[in-house]
């Protein structure tokens, strides 16, 4: 079964996608720069054909932003 695209879907919808096609789920977060990526799926892995009940990894973005240095 082909792996469905979930880059750039929320972290929600990604876990609904692929959960409804059968696959098992893992999450990882990772810091981002952008803050119109917190909470997107920015990767995931594997990708291609796979039998269900495969686990599929999504990498989900985190934004922190910057510390203010008061200027």
């Amino acid at each position: 079964m082909a792996v469905p695209g979930v880059n750039g879907l929320s972290e929600a919808e990604a876990l609904a996608t692929l959960s409804g096609a059968g696959f098992v789920v893992a999450v990882a977060y990772a810091d981002v720069a952008d803050a119109a990526q917190e909470g997107v799926v920015i990767s995931s892995s594997p990708g291609g054909s796979l039998p269900p009940g495969t686990t599929i990894t999504i990498t989900v973005g985190v934004y922190t932003p910057p510390p203010d240095d008061g200027t």
